[in-house]
């Protein structure tokens, strides 16, 4: 939500935490304005807070939208060839100081290292309560990267 502070989301965190739910951020790479820094910046409070699952997206261009607008007047947007829409795959804009290769790999990694810390693996085995478990809270989220 735009205008959330850092400290709003831990302070949610902890109080959905406190009534024995699980938590999900979501995060959004690649908006207008964004920067190596900014990335990093992210995926570092990713691991910094106590969250029990992420996603991080990366901004797509769909017709009609503001950030569509915003690539095309910006002569940002790589191609209009709507095969290529697909965020699993290199981006189809490039900023000026930051190329889509690099938001998708910062995806990538961000992903990786958010999933693959001993200890977020450690806390998950740890949950595990049953053989059924295994697969929801390890295997689970880590099989689509």
């Amino acid at each position: 939500m735009k205008g959330t502070t850092p400290d709003q989301v831990c302070k949610a965190i902890a109080m959905v935490k406190s009534v024995g739910m699980e938590v999900l951020l979501f995060f959004i790479l690649g908006l207008p304005g964004e920067t190596k820094e900014t990335m990093a910046e992210t995926i570092k409070f990713t691991k910094s807070v106590d969250a029990d699952y992420i996603t991080l997206g990366i901004a797509q261009p769909f017709l009609g939208t503001p950030f569509y607008d915003y690539l095309v007047e910006n002569k940002y947007l790589k191609t209009k060839d709507w095969s290529k829409y697909d965020p699993m795959k290199c981006l189809v804009y490039d900023y000026p100081h930051l190329s889509g290769e690099e938001i998708f790999q910062a995806h990538y990694y961000g992903l990786r290292s958010f999933y693959l810390r001993p200890s977020y693996i450690l806390k998950r085995i740890l949950k595990i309560r049953s053989f059924r478990l295994i697969w929801k809270k390890l295997l689970q989220p880590i099989t689509f990267y």
